[in-house]
């Protein structure tokens, strides 16, 4: 029994050459409204001042003197404090005792930035996020000393203890300041952690991709 012959019918396809040059010549430009979206536009001042922060005037080595500054400014705000609670006639209000509580909790702070960052036994529980949080609510709490203790000179003020009170508020204006300054370092500090561990976590990524691709290579080639 005899089969017909098939023909086989071979089809071209004929890609037609778009040059380039046309290609980027066809494109519409994009205009300046809508590459700025209003959540970008809103991004904009804290982008600004995040950039600032890249100063020198902000860099980390300035913490360290910083700090100690701060722990001498602290225990001498707490010892102004003390005498006033033992003086005759002047009763215990919170204006008194703030300053007290505010230094007793700033010490503890101050010792865990620095024995977490300086100290080898201490090393594991250093973080860059606690401490910018700690110096951002350090801001706060000074800030809040000088104003209560303030309001309170303002209502009764009277003798040594007068003199005593203001010299707190003096001490907390100035370690708001610095707290404020501080803050900014650890903020710094923490974002270029951030972009470090970034840049690291695409490295061991890219580097993983090309040993399992090297991996499936070799088990192709068996």
């Amino acid at each position: 029994m005899e089969y017909p012959a098939t023909s086989t019918n071979i089809i071209t396809l004929q890609i037609p050459q778009i040059s380039i040059t046309k290609l980027l010549d066809s494109r519409k430009p994009i205009s300046s409204e809508a590459s700025l979206s209003p959540k970008r536009i809103s991004q904009i001042p804290t982008m600004a001042i995040l950039d600032f922060l890249n100063n020198g005037f902000f860099s980390p080595r300035f913490k360290l003197p910083l700090h100690l500054v701060q722990l001498v400014m602290i225990v001498t705000a707490m010892g102004l404090s003390v005498p006033r609670l033992f003086m005759k006639n002047q009763p215990r209000t919170r204006a008194n005792t703030i300053a007290l509580g505010m230094g007793a909790k700033s010490l503890i702070f101050l010792l865990y930035q620095l024995l977490s960052e300086y100290a080898p036994a201490f090393k594991r529980w250093h973080s860059y996020k606690a401490n910018a949080i700690i110096n951002c609510l350090e801001v706060v709490f000074w800030g809040a000393v000088a104003f209560l203790v303030m309001q309170a000179n303002l209502k009764r003020c009277t003798g040594v203890s007068c003199y005593l009170s203001w010299g707190v508020v003096g001490l907390a204006v100035v370690l708001n300041i610095s707290m404020s300054y501080t803050a900014a370092i650890t903020i710094r500090e923490f974002r270029e952690y951030k972009k470090r561990r970034g840049e690291r976590n695409r490295i061991d990524h890219v580097e993983s991709g090309d040993s399992s691709l090297a991996m499936r290579s070799y088990q192709v080639q068996k």
